[in-house]
């Protein structure tokens, strides 16, 4: 439903958006409205990349990781 309002609306958005906030809540970036494409790539992508890391909770860094606790860890990093 956002989607479909995005695409339905963009023509009345304005040119230049903020694309940047500080740690004051106050824009520190305006860009082009064609930007905010950007924020359903990156959604995506670190959905993606996030899924494919799940299949491999053995490569993650564990501290103090032991036999005993793999199963526990493993199972956790799921």
């Amino acid at each position: 439903m956002v989607t479909s309002i995005f695409f339905t609306q963009y023509d009345s958005l304005p040119e230049q958006v903020p694309v940047h906030y500080n740690g004051a809540s106050e824009v520190d970036r305006w860009g082009g409205k064609s930007e905010l494409f950007n924020l359903p790539v990156i959604g995506a992508a670190l959905w993606i990349s996030m899924t494919i890391l799940e299949k491999y909770v053995h490569l993650y860094n564990y501290f103090k990781l032991t036999t005993e606790s793999a199963k526990l860890y493993y199972e956790n990093g799921r």
